[in-house]
């Protein structure tokens, strides 16, 4: 049975694959930071909006118009995020677990409990915005497949927006030099994103971006 606000974290494993390069949509600012140092970042399961359940990022400015997706795919998006963030030694990332055991429906009361018990710098929370199908042959889509995703860094104990970026697109064709160059290599023609494929470049350009903020 579905749950409305549910934050707990089911299932979630290490999500490892290869990347074309793309060229994507999408923005970030920077704010409210001051010059504390951020080093210890949570990340709170992703915000969506289900067929029969949801859930609201309660602290993340101008999400917009969330389209329907899943919770599963919420998750999955939300592992993106915590994978690419392992890769940064600089930064310690509070285990899945750790954060399941301190989340309760309302969003501000999970990042003041989070803050006292694992005295975290930062909070990432986020929405998967869309999710837009690939369709066809995945050498020949007939049409791509795209994602839309939100982040935010928020501090937990003001709750001010220290960063937030966004994307929202689909798969850009690489230069044609370089296809060519891959395909020779391969054998085979390039392999077109699926949407939870373009969500996981997205995720890892928002990490390199929010990291990039903080230095």
């Amino acid at each position: 049975m579905q749950r409305r606000g549910n934050w707990f974290v089911v299932g979630l494993g290490c999500v490892l694959g290869c990347v074309i390069a793309v060229t994507t949509s999408g923005c970030s600012t920077i704010g409210g930071g001051g010059e504390r140092e951020i080093r210890r970042i949570a990340i709170i399961p992703f915000a969506y909006r289900g067929p029969d359940d949801s859930v609201v990022c309660t602290v993340c400015p101008d999400v917009g118009d969330v389209q329907e997706t899943s919770r599963e795919d919420a998750l999955l998006v939300t592992a993106f995020f915590h994978e690419a963030l392992t890769t940064y030694p600089r930064l310690s990332i509070l285990p899945f677990e750790a954060v399941d055991r301190l989340l309760v429906p309302d969003m501000a009361e999970s990042l003041d409990r989070l803050q006292v018990a694992e005295d975290i710098d930062a909070v990432l929370v986020g929405t998967l915005v869309a999710l837009r199908p690939r369709e066809g042959d995945p050498r020949n889509p007939s049409a791509r497949g795209g994602a839309s995703v939100y982040a935010a860094l928020v501090d937990p104990l003001t709750e001010n927006v220290l960063w937030v970026g966004t994307r929202d697109g689909v798969q850009q064709p690489p230069p044609v030099t370089v296809g060519r160059v891959r395909e020779m290599i391969s054998g085979e023609p390039i392999r077109w994103h699926s949407d939870l494929g373009q969500a996981q470049v997205y995720a890892e350009q928002l990490v390199k971006e929010m990291v990039k903020s903080l230095r």
